[in-house]
């Protein structure tokens, strides 16, 4: 730094760092720390650490999906650094993967390249990243100084944590290295399945205080909008239609293009013979149908002698002009969806529940309609892929269109190519209507990182089903 910045002012810097460093032992990755640091490092003149930070503070801002922190952090980078390897395939990632758009990714860039510490200002450290533009006098450097940080809890021997490189932080030695910019990683569906558009909120992460669908054997509610007048009038001209007890309301293979509410008793699901919940008063049935392909995908049968309001033509269509019905109808086919997978997936099977609730905020919507092609063969990976509902065909088109799988609820695909670093052995097509998840490659490697157990699941899958490919293939016969 310039001669003119008194000794003390160093000093009270230096222990900025240490603190940070004690913080960074417990939460190696936190952005704003991180950021914070990298102020701290910029007015001690040690740029090359500076930039080691703010890199990977964006990483992780990209793997928590704040695309556009982490597009401004790279325009930090960039403006210390305008020709930066590392910020520059961050960037590539995002565009590549179309996670924001050429208009938004340069308009963070420039907001980024925008922010700068200078000589005579003083870091604030306000735990907010563009705040640098506030400048404080030097005489007020003692009041700012004093900001506390949180204490972090004692350890026994925590190593400290290495972080002038995420990924080599963030991935086990045995994970493949996560896609370069010379291995993109960009989607190959553009033009075919979409990100929800009006009905986001169907797979819309669940606020944490939100009530979850329920474990089997447990009463859920999550149905008719009580308190509501529309819903209320309804509901008295409502079909109603009773059940004794072991009764199937709803196969899991019936087409169904009706609304069942339960009025009185309880409703068990299941699927594939395993308990999904138990539907008290108020629960939905039919609503997978309804907001999906037509078909029910979950057994509803009678847990006591029940009673159910059936809402089916004009009367559907009145329900769900009602916002607060639509909601909660909406909110159940996204529990609904979930709780499915969470009981029927084998690449789920080695998750505790609370990892794989984690994987579904992690995941991108993806919704297909027949015919559209989701994975083109030869394509580089995109990333991997769970189908929560609908039906898929993988076909090898330089064998004559070699059905090599059907893919149903549950299933999931992409993780040979993404695994073995190689283009897509086979084109994956929706048959119908699908409703799927899927993580971005760097995503599942850092997902994996802290959960080998789900790697170790994922490559023993791929290796079976490359070997069961190959007999196909040789066998040469049409799987249609």
């Amino acid at each position: 730094m310039g001669s003119d910045v008194p000794a003390a002012y160093q000093t009270e810097l230096n222990r900025l760092l240490d603190q940070y460093r004690a913080v960074l032992e417990q939460d190696p990755q936190n952005p704003q720390i991180l950021v914070d640091m990298a102020n701290v490092l910029l007015k001690l003149e040690r740029t090359d650490d500076a930039m080691g930070r703010l890199r990977m503070a964006a990483w992780v801002y990209f793997n928590r999906e704040q695309y556009e922190d982490a597009i401004a952090t790279c325009g930090r980078v960039f403006r210390f650094r305008p020709v930066d390897t590392e910020a520059k395939q961050l960037v590539d990632e995002v565009r590549k993967g179309r996670l924001m758009d050429d208009r938004a990714i340069e308009g963070a860039l420039r907001l980024g390249r925008s922010r700068r510490v200078s000589e005579r200002q003083v870091v604030v450290l306000s735990g907010q990243v563009d705040r640098e533009d506030v400048t404080v006098p030097q005489t007020e450097w003692d009041k700012t100084a004093e900001r506390r940080l949180p204490t972090p809890a004692p350890t026994d021997a925590t190593p400290e944590a290495d972080l002038r490189n995420l990924r080599a932080h963030v991935l086990a030695p045995r994970v493949p290295p996560v896609p370069t910019a010379e291995s993109p990683t960009d989607l190959p569906i553009a033009e075919t399945p979409t990100l929800l558009d009006a009905d986001e909120e169907d797979l819309e992460p669940r606020d944490p205080d939100e009530p979850t669908t329920t474990p089997a054997g447990q009463p859920a509610r999550s149905g008719l909008a009580a308190g509501s007048t529309i819903a209320l009038e309804l509901a008295r001209g409502a079909e109603r239609r009773r059940f004794p007890r072991g009764a199937v309301l709803l196969a899991e293979d019936d087409r169904c293009d009706t609304l069942m509410v339960v009025d009185q008793g309880r409703v068990g699901l299941s699927k594939r013979g395993k308990d999904l919940e138990v539907l008290s008063p108020g629960g939905f049935v039919g609503e997978l149908a309804l907001l999906g392909d037509g078909v029910a995908h979950v057994t509803y049968r009678a847990v006591d002698p029940c009673e159910v309001l059936l809402f089916g033509g004009d009367m559907l269509s009145r329900v769900m002009e009602d916002p607060s019905t639509s909601k909660a109808l909406r909110r159940s086919y996204r529990d609904r969806l979930q709780q499915m997978a969470l009981r029927v997936s084998p690449m789920l099977a080695p998750l505790q529940e609370s990892d794989a609730r984690e994987l579904f905020l992690k995941s991108r919507p993806l919704r297909a309609k027949g015919g559209q092609v989701v994975v083109r063969q030869g394509a580089p990976s995109s990333g991997l892929y769970l189908v929560l509902l609908g039906r898929l065909a993988l076909t090898d088109l330089s064998e004559e269109e070699l059905v090599l799988e059907r893919l149903g609820d549950g299933d999931h695909f992409g993780e040979i190519a993404l695994l073995d670093d190689i283009p897509e052995p086979a084109a994956v097509t929706a048959r119908g209507f699908c409703q799927l998840i899927h993580l971005a490659p760097a995503q599942v490697f850092r997902f994996v990182q802290t959960r080998p157990d789900l790697y170790d699941h994922l490559r023993a899958g791929a290796e079976e089903r490359k070997r069961h490919y190959e007999e196909l293939r040789r066998a040469g016969a049409p799987n249609r």
